[in-house]
């Protein structure tokens, strides 16, 4: 079942909820009177913690028909800390969620996942918390990453046959991503192409390589949106993922994203990375529906290139 952007997590409960169905439907879609946006599985979790009791008796099948009339009682979760469980930080937002997937906005300055110097400020953990409220075996599995500074689109597998699924699909290059991004300087060409190979070194910094053994090929297209007088909005779509490859073959290029102190970005205008994936789109694991995720750029990537 599909959750709005942007929906906040329900609060929990210390009553029991009631609801008189007013036409004749099933007991799943009367749940999501209660849980709007819920996904199958925390329906069927209700059924099988007894939350939920139809007439006085408690139900056991989703697929149920109910009266119009019928009297549909959702009882509290057993653990009050649920509702403080299933809270997010400030920037991280769901954008979908069903049985296979997790798509989520990653502010700037989170990790995706873990380092040896941060264990539990990461996106991993933060989601890892959010669906074991629901279901103590719960498991969320990593897909792909964005670095640190980074914002925007992320997807998770909430199976290892889905995180086998996107990982191929990521690996085959039938994943589309789109990043917008500021950087210095006026790029003179409306539309281009960097391919280069990129090494990762000794302290885990990515640098742009002529060795052709050790090397591993990225390549990035983009097309300027706008120029301004001290830099230029750009978007950006990659061939390949690897780590760190726009900040490095921008910064190759003359043209070091806005903020990137760790690549020559020497000014940081906006106190953050100027960097941010802005369309992520896959086919569904399990449904092979075509999905398309966007998360609209921070409106002052296009303060820094409007007319003075």
């Amino acid at each position: 079942m599909r959750r709005k952007p942007g929906r906040p997590p329900r609060p929990a409960s210390t009553q029991a909820e009631r609801h008189v169905v007013g036409e004749a439907k099933t007991l799943e879609a009367a749940l999501l009177d209660f849980m709007p946006g819920a996904s199958k599985r925390t329906l069927k979790q209700a059924l099988e913690h007894g939350r939920v009791r139809v007439d006085g008796k408690p139900a056991r099948r989703l697929d149920a028909p109910l009266r119009a009339g019928a009297t549909v009682e959702l009882g509290p979760r057993g653990r009050a800390a649920a509702a403080d469980a299933k809270k997010l930080p400030p920037g991280l937002s769901i954008i979908y969620e069903d049985d296979d997937i997790l798509v989520v906005e990653k502010p700037p300055g989170m990790l995706t996942i873990a380092t040896e110097n941060e264990k539990q400020r990461t996106v991993y953990a933060r989601l890892r918390q959010y669906v074991k409220a629901d279901d103590p075996h719960a498991k969320i599995f990593i897909v792909h990453r964005l670095d640190r500074p980074t914002s925007g689109v992320l997807v998770f597998a909430r199976n290892p046959e889905a995180k086998e699924t996107l990982q191929t699909a990521f690996a085959e290059r039938r994943v589309e991503r789109v990043y917008t991004a500021v950087v210095a300087g006026k790029v003179r060409e409306d539309e281009g192409e960097y391919r280069s190979l990129l090494l990762e070194d000794s302290v885990h910094k990515v640098h742009a390589t002529t060795n052709t053994e050790r090397g591993i090929e990225a390549v990035t297209r983009y097309r300027v949106v706008k120029r301004g007088d001290q830099y230029t909005l750009v978007k950006i779509t990659l061939e390949t993922g690897r780590k760190a490859q726009i900040r490095v073959q921008f910064a190759e290029a003359g043209h070091p994203v806005v903020g990137d102190r760790e690549y020559g970005g020497a000014t940081d205008v906006l106190g953050r990375l100027a960097l941010h994936a802005m369309i992520l789109s896959f086919d569904h694991p399990a449904t092979g529906r075509r999905m398309t995720f966007t998360s609209s750029p921070p409106r002052d990537f296009a303060s820094l290139v409007a007319e003075r």
